[in-house]
């Protein structure tokens, strides 16, 4: 696991929904991927679409995220 993560509502649906390799990811890992996203109990899965002012992927959130988003929040009720 990588040091710092918290167990949470959101976080545990989604491993139970999906394969998930949890790494610490530098720079350039990031800047490449086409989504990124957190997860939190509250707002449930948050997209980022940019990070210290660089764009994510098309810098709005994609269709995974907004599937996987869509996913915990029916799961968590």
């Amino acid at each position: 696991p990588v040091r710092g993560l918290l167990p949470g509502i959101a976080r545990t649906i989604l491993c139970e929904l999906v394969p998930v390799r949890e790494e610490a990811l530098e720079e350039p890992v990031w800047r490449a991927a086409d989504e990124l996203f957190l997860t939190n109990a509250v707002a449930g899965v948050i997209p980022l679409i940019a990070v210290d002012g660089l764009a994510i992927g098309a810098g709005r959130p994609g269709p995974v995220t907004r599937d996987l988003a869509d996913a915990v929040r029916a799961r968590a009720g």
